[in-house]
C-alpha cells in the first residue's frame, strides 16, 4: 500500500534525455509493526507496475508537464507514450485526441 509518490525532474534538455528519479512511500510490516519505507528509482520507465499505476491514477498532477504534453488530459495516454518513445528512441509528438 503506497501512501506517497513524487518525481523530480534533473536536467533541461531534450525530453528523452531528462531523468525523473521517482521516491515512493509505502506502508511495509516489518514482522512487529507497520512503518513507512521510502525507495528511490532511476526513471519512470524503472518503476514497479503498482507504483506506476498509483501515480497515473492517485497522483496524475505529479507527472512531470513534459510528459503529459504528450498526450494532454490523458495521463495514462501520455505514460504510454513516453514509455514507448524512450524505447523507440524518438518522440512522435503530442498524440491526437
Amino acid at each position: 500500500m503506497f501512501s506517497d509518490i513524487h518525481v523530480r525532474k534533473e536536467g533541461d534538455d531534450h525530453l528523452l534525455r531528462l531523468a525523473f528519479p521517482v521516491t515512493v512511500t509505502r506502508k511495509q510490516f516489518d514482522g512487529y509493526q507497520t512503518a513507512d519505507t521510502t525507495q528511490t528509482f532511476p526513471g519512470i520507465q524503472s518503476l514497479p507496475s503498482d507504483a506506476l499505476m498509483y501515480l497515473v491514477e492517485k497522483h496524475p498532477d505529479r507527472i512531470p508537464a513534459e510528459i503529459m504534453a504528450l498526450a494532454p488530459g490523458d495521463p495514462y495516454e501520455a505514460i504510454n507514450e513516453y514509455l514507448i518513445s524512450l524505447r523507440r528512441g524518438y518522440l512522435r509528438g503530442p498524440v491526437a485526441a
